[in-house]
């Protein structure tokens, strides 16, 4: 398990779990997997952080004494609930939080795998570094490369059966999974609160980045994840997947990203990279997606949103139909 002699006696993982309405049979699976993670007593503490979720839920989680439980009383927003719970890690001692969404399944031996490649990680490249688990999409039965963003082209990085112990170097992780250094934090800042939700996790590692930060992608680190509300696949001659959101999803995908394009610290080549593809979505939206009319729409005003910087908030929510 240890192959590098690595001391973990001043490791302090906190586990954060955002939750929203979870599907309760499916959010029991995602808490008895964390619970359960090898060795014992990896995870120091496990606190879900729940927005405005049916009473019935929070009533069956404080039952099961498993966790720690935070009432954020509202949906405030996924970014919002992170730095709920990262306040409160970092509180008591944390020295790691490992940020999971609440229908996410870790494979067995996840976080020790990624404990391990962070700490060696951080000794070899004398770095600060944040890693995530290779992701695994259950429903199309298909692992998720790591990126790198070039002018012309996406590189994709996928882990090759049989190597071990391999990272990849990422310039993103997706939140679920990730695996980040109090001290990381402290250097580069908490989650951006105003993006709601969407692209949360890609503005934190962009600014992360720019202190020195670096991400890696872990491939003995297993993730079972759902990109996107469900798959649709379109046949053109060959088969094309794509991931299909609501159409308020859209909208805040849409407002979030032309916020990040303002960013100083994203980098140019995935903004050239980002548009083409959101013209692309747009297309593909007209032509494919159900509830045309209701997409379109949201798209709309998440890109008037996003140039123009209108935020109306309800409840600490961005109301995108003002």
């Amino acid at each position: 398990m240890n192959p590098e002699n690595i001391i973990l006696d001043d490791i302090s993982i906190f586990c954060i779990i955002v939750t929203h309405n979870p599907q309760k049979t499916a959010f029991e699976k995602t808490l008895n997997a964390i619970f359960t993670q090898a060795p014992d007593h990896l995870i120091s503490e496990i606190v879900v952080v729940d927005n405005d979720s049916d009473p019935q839920f929070i009533a069956w989680l404080k039952v099961q004494n498993k966790c720690e439980i935070i009432e954020m009383g509202f949906n405030s927003g996924v970014g919002a609930a992170q730095n709920r719970g990262i306040s409160w890690a970092i509180g008591r001692g944390a020295s790691h939080v490992l940020l999971m969404d609440q229908d996410s399944v870790p494979s067995k031996n996840m976080v020790a795998n990624l404990i391990l490649a962070s700490l060696k990680l951080e000794r070899y490249r004398d770095q600060s570094v944040v890693v995530g688990p290779r992701i695994f999409d259950p429903r199309i039965g298909k692992d998720f490369p790591f990126v790198r963003f070039g002018y012309w082209f996406i590189k994709r990085d996928v882990c090759l059966k049989g190597t071990g112990n391999q990272y990849q170097k990422t310039d993103f992780l997706i939140a679920s999974g990730m695996l980040i250094p109090v001290s990381v934090l402290k250097q580069a800042g908490l989650m951006d609160e105003t993006l709601f939700i969407d692209n949360v996790d890609l503005e934190w590692g962009f600014r992360a980045r720019q202190y020195g930060v670096r991400l890696y992608g872990v491939c003995n680190a297993v993730l079972e994840h759902h990109l996107g509300d469900k798959v649709v696949e379109i046949e053109l001659g060959k088969g094309v997947r794509i991931y299909q959101h609501s159409p308020l999803r859209q909208y805040y995908m849409m407002r979030n990203r032309i916020i990040l394009y303002k960013k100083s610290y994203s980098p140019s080549a995935w903004i050239i990279q980002d548009f083409v593809r959101m013209i692309l979505k747009l297309i593909f939206v007209v032509l494919f997606f159900p509830d045309r009319s209701a997409n379109i729409v949201m798209i709309y005003k998440g890109i008037r949103d996003g140039f123009c910087r209108i935020r109306n908030f309800e409840f600490g929510m961005p109301n995108p139909d003002k």
